[in-house]
């Protein structure tokens, strides 16, 4: 790939950091994509550097598809615009969040299978006027108060505004949305990206009481905990992808927790690991085969024992006689033997022996 065509819209001369970056997007970024931003925002000032993915990802000890990812990242904050000719990235455009883009092409219609999964949708962005009609008429004074003590830091203008997003855009009451975080903390997860990503979760799944959210909650951590035990997994919270995975077997699937800890059994017994793979492909075969219940796993694994011993060279013959075996002493010539006749013609040999020491005796 040829070099790309890096502009910078901030101030010429200096590597300038915005404090709102700071606030907000490290929070939510992990340091590698950090690192890209700060490489591009350094050489953006550079009209002769020669910046593209290769270089980035050879000096960052990446490959490209982390980079990509890095920089649809960027552009969705709306820190980067990046130039598309068909699917070939030709360009670069540095602003601020919420600053026109310039002159760059949609990106519409280009492939973005390397994104990230799990990034956040689109929000909307609330002035300062209802964050404070917010904290007047829904006390969230009071609620920011507590999710601070629940974060162990003040809250950013940006994760007010997501808090806003929670009660104006997704409908919770502050009560839930102060469950929410307790929920989220209390899982060892303080990201307000996963914090979303769950509170989206509930509202798709109806959740709109703490009530059910307890119920919802409750639920989801028997399941977890029926995985962990299943994998004995101990000392360490599931990781992020981890749960994906038993977000997909559960919603998306549908199956039951005994089900999905079958799964898990099978793997260790397989394996002899934890392999949250190998447990998506079992569960995506009996996704597929309509399974609903144990008793059509105990279907499935008896119709695969008959086939199996159906197979050919498998079991026994059709008249119940075990087949002979296949190596290479089955054709040997095997002899036989009168054991009778052998032992009257020793007893004939050895008296005709006696008698003709005793006939030479002198």
């Amino acid at each position: 790939m040829s070099a790309l065509h890096l502009t910078n819209r901030l101030p010429s001369g200096l590597t300038l950091l915005s404090n709102d970056f700071i606030d907000h997007d490290m929070a939510d970024a992990n340091g590698e994509f950090i690192k890209i931003y700060l490489y591009l925002l350094r050489w953006s000032q550079d009209a002769s550097a020669r910046v593209s993915p290769e270089t980035m990802a050879d000096l960052f000890c990446l490959t490209e598809n982390d980079v990509m990812r890095a920089l649809l990242f960027w552009e969705k904050r709306g820190r980067l615009a990046l130039t598309w000719d068909q699917d070939v990235l030709t360009g670069i455009d540095i602003c601020s969040p919420g600053a026109p883009a310039g002159e760059s092409p949609k990106t519409a219609g280009r492939n973005t299978s390397g994104a990230k999964e799990g990034d956040q949708p689109d929000r909307p962005v609330y002035p300062m006027s209802e964050i404070e009609e917010f904290i007047q008429e829904q006390q969230g004074d009071q609620l920011f108060f507590i999710i601070q003590q629940y974060l162990g830091r003040p809250l950013s203008q940006t994760e007010m505004n997501t808090i806003v997003f929670f009660h104006k855009g997704l409908g919770f009451s502050t009560d839930l949305i102060e469950y929410l975080f307790e929920y989220c903390v209390s899982g060892g997860h303080r990201r307000f990206g996963y914090i979303e990503t769950v509170a989206i979760a509930w509202k798709e799944d109806g959740v709109d009481t703490v009530e059910k959210a307890k119920e919802r909650c409750a639920a989801y951590s028997r399941l977890n905990q029926g995985v962990i035990r299943s994998f004995g997994i101990s000392g360490r919270f599931l990781a992020e992808e981890e749960l994906d995975y038993i977000r997909k077997w559960s919603r998306e699937y549908g199956f039951t927790q005994d089900i999905i800890t079958e799964a898990c059994r099978r793997t260790i017994q397989n394996t002899h690991a934890a392999s949250f793979k190998y447990a998506d492909s079992i569960l995506t075969r009996w996704h597929e085969q309509k399974v609903s219940s144990m008793q059509d796993i105990r279907v499935l694994d008896d119709l695969h024992e008959k086939s199996r011993k159906k197979a050919p060279g498998q079991g026994k013959t059709a008249g119940g006689t075990k087949p002979a075996s296949s190596n290479r002493f089955t054709h040997f010539k095997q002899r036989t033997y009168d054991y009778d006749d052998i032992e009257k013609k020793l007893a004939e040999k050895l008296h005709a022996s006696v008698h003709s020491k005793d006939g030479h005796q002198p």
